[in-house]
């Protein structure tokens, strides 16, 4: 989950951080739904450490009160990344994950990510636009959409493919998000809402 104008602490210039804000005690309870299935997801932006020498921004997500993932995130050239899944095992090429500047912007990845601590091929292709005002929880705030489409070659011929469409709320966050994934002849629908967001005092 994959989410105040004191964004990203000492790094708050630009304008993507607006959109994606990862101070330290901030919470977004998410409703996600994939199938049949229900889930509850909270994210919570834990305070920064460094990575490599360099500020990285942990964000764990939980359901029933379980850590199933935590990522750590930093501000390359006014993108928001990926930069590690690991404190300990940085990624050694950051996986980009949103990049807004202040009109219809692109990015492009081509390079390896872990799986199952197995580097493997991911290439991905994001836009984001301005798409006007939104009230969200009984806010109104600027928002962008983005698109991602990726493909993830797991190797033996199976390749993952998705296409990602996500709204981010200017001083909130990731507010709605949408993916189709396709494994071989199988695939798959997850919408995640959000349904409530707080901020430390």
């Amino acid at each position: 989950m994959i989410a105040v104008a004191l964004l990203l602490g000492s790094l708050c210039q630009g304008v993507v951080e607006d959109y994606f804000p990862l101070t330290s005690g901030t919470r977004w309870v998410y409703e996600e739904k994939s199938g049949d299935q229900t889930n509850v997801v909270v994210d919570e932006a834990l305070p920064p450490i460094r990575i490599d020498g360099k500020m990285a921004f942990p964000v764990t997500s939980k359901i029933d009160g379980r850590v199933i993932e935590t990522r750590f995130y930093g501000l390359i050239d006014n993108t928001i990344h990926i930069v590690a899944f690991k404190q300990d095992s940085p990624l050694s090429e950051p996986i980009p994950v949103l990049k807004f500047d202040g009109k219809r912007t692109s990015w492009e990845f081509s390079g390896m990510t872990p799986m199952q601590t197995i580097p493997v091929p991911l290439t991905l292709r994001g836009t984001a636009d301005a798409k006007g005002k939104r009230t969200v929880l009984g806010m109104t705030a600027n928002v962008i959409e983005s698109t991602v489409t990726g493909v993830l070659d797991t190797g033996g011929g199976t390749k993952i493919e998705s296409k990602q469409v996500a709204i981010y709320a200017q001083g909130i966050g990731l507010i709605e998000f949408k993916e189709w994934r396709k494994i071989a002849d199988r695939e798959t629908v997850t919408t995640t809402t959000l349904v409530k967001f707080t901020q430390p005092n």
